[in-house]
């Protein structure tokens, strides 16, 4: 059974189904503001069952993965940097107190706000998972910003700079 990302997860009324779909940045708020360009999409494959052998607590799985490329800013040099994303997920959404029904290899995810939609659940997923400091992986591929601090460095290694109260020696009596 097809799902959308308009579909609410709540142990009241499970879903299951399968969702594979390319869905546009811009499509979900959120990350669009964390990104530098809401250009693109992020690829989504997952699939939303109950769990069996849950008992009387109703616990619904998403499995699958997110994958995008993302343009983030550069925390070295303040260009964009695309960042590969490529997020599995391994979810048991269940009501709030039902992690105990939780197997360990599955990620409780409580619902302590009432049903959340697929697609809320999936974007709060993509931004837990952006990286906390973006960068270039190699500093060489950083640009104008970088190589003009690199050319202010002495032989020590430091930045060079101007003793801030150098002026204040010449106001010592």
């Amino acid at each position: 059974m097809p799902l959308a990302l308009t579909d609410l997860l709540s142990p009241d009324a499970p879903v299951q189904g399968e969702l594979r779909v390319s869905v546009p940045i811009q499509a979900w708020p959120r990350l669009a503001a964390a990104v530098l360009e809401p250009e693109g999409s992020v690829n989504v494959k997952v699939k939303v069952a109950p769990l069996p052998g849950a008992g009387s607590s109703a616990v619904t799985t998403v499995v699958g993965r997110l994958s995008a490329c993302l343009p983030l800013r550069c925390q070295r040099c303040l260009e964009t940097v695309w960042v590969e994303m490529d997020q599995e997920l391994n979810l048991a959404v269940t009501a709030e107190g039902g992690e105990q029904a939780v197997p360990d290899q599955m990620e409780a995810w409580p619902l302590l706000a009432g049903p959340v939609s697929l697609g809320e659940l999936l974007e709060d997923e993509l931004l837990l998972a952006l990286p906390l400091v973006p960068m270039h992986a190699d500093p060489a591929e950083c640009g104008e910003l970088l190589a003009k601090l690199e050319s202010l460095r002495g032989n020590d290694g430091p930045v060079r700079s101007e003793n801030p109260f150098a002026a204040l020696k010449n106001l010592k009596r």
